[in-house]
């Protein structure tokens, strides 16, 4: 299951409900708060998901931008084929 730490940019004055929006999320939590960025770590089933997952968290109403800036594939790689590909 990717892991990743994602860093959301959002409007300081919708901070708040952002971070309520992405605490609604299954696969998101909220970490940390640093002035007008979230720091959010997203748990998924795979980097298909993933990606879904950090494009939505970038559409929440009030996110400027999100950047991923740490991603653990390590399991992945030792359970499963590459997405695309079959056994």
């Amino acid at each position: 299951m990717p892991i990743s730490g994602v860093l959301l940019t959002c409007e300081p004055e919708r901070l708040a409900e952002v971070s309520e929006a992405v605490k609604g999320r299954a696969r998101s939590a909220v970490r940390e708060v640093r002035g007008s960025t979230l720091i959010v770590v997203t748990d998924t089933e795979s980097m298909r998901a993933d990606r879904r997952e950090v494009e939505a968290l970038e559409a929440i109403e009030g996110v400027v931008a999100a950047h991923v800036v740490f991603s653990n594939v390590e399991d992945l790689a030792e359970t499963s084929p590459p997405e695309g590909r079959s056994s």
